[in-house]
């Protein structure tokens, strides 16, 4: 029952998302269809999670779903925020990588999917709990230095 539940709700996200899918065969706009997946789906996903929190429910399931939901939006935002950072800090590298746009399209696809959001957001959670010797992040920039 859990995985044909988020088989659906995998195909449901994924279907706001043709509208962007247009843009990567077309030369030159595949741009346009990263603002698209990367800003206007989430949004609209996330006002539509805010209007359902306003909405009276007298059943606690349904409360916590919608909990849930709102809940993993703010999440996305967090990674959103973390990976726009990334992008725009390899943002003159990126400008010279053939296709670059598409696989930053096909990124921000990957990010919508409740279970990437949901696994990314708890791996970003972890390290920021951990102390900072023990933290993934800091030993592999230390095997990186190490390498050079």
């Amino acid at each position: 029952q859990e995985t044909k539940q988020k088989i659906i709700s995998t195909a449901s996200e994924l279907s706001d998302l043709i509208p962007a899918a247009v843009t990567l065969f077309v030369p030159g706009c595949s741009s346009y269809g990263v603002i698209y997946v990367s800003l206007i789906v989430p949004a609209a996903f996330s006002i539509k999670s805010c209007d359902e929190m306003d909405k009276k429910s007298s059943n606690v399931e349904t409360m916590e779903s919608k909990v849930n939901d709102a809940s993993r939006f703010l999440r996305f935002w967090m990674i959103h925020a973390l990976v726009t950072w990334i992008l725009d800090s390899f943002a003159p590298i990126l400008a010279w990588v053939p296709f670059s746009t598409h696989v930053i399209w096909l990124l921000w696809a990957f990010l919508q999917l409740e279970t990437s959001t949901r696994r990314i957001y708890g791996w970003f959670e972890s390290e920021v709990e951990k102390p900072l010797d023990q933290t993934q992040t800091l030993q592999t920039v230390k095997r990186v230095i190490a390498a050079l």
